[in-house]
């Protein structure tokens, strides 16, 4: 493999693994922030979408910007649709999980 393929390879999975990474940190993170009243989660949210935006960014470079391009016209509507399936379901089966109940938490203290 030569050095130019390495190159278009590692710049086409930046540019397809930057949508998930930028939006599920956000919902993650926005998620943790919501249930725990932390800000702190907010303000990873938005480092995790920046570095989405750095991975776009190196991607095109690597890519080139006509190959980059004829990517990204076709990515971002099932990779931002993909990452919201995978947010719901998961939190759908989050919510679905068995709760603790306090004698449970007690065995463990024992």
């Amino acid at each position: 493999m030569t050095s130019a393929q390495l190159r278009f390879i590692v710049g086409i999975i930046l540019l397809l693994s930057n949508q998930l990474v930028g939006w599920g940190g956000m919902l993650l993170f926005g998620n943790l922030a919501r249930k725990t009243g932390r800000r702190m989660y907010y303000f990873l949210g938005v480092a995790v979408y920046a570095v989405s935006w750095a991975m776009l960014m190196v991607g095109v470079y690597l890519v080139g910007r006509e190959r980059a391009r004829a990517v990204m016209r076709y990515i971002p509507a099932w990779a931002v649709a993909l990452a919201a399936a995978i947010a719901a379901v998961s939190y759908y089966f989050w919510k679905k999980r068995p709760k603790k109940s306090s004698a449970d938490k007690d065995e463990f203290r024992s």
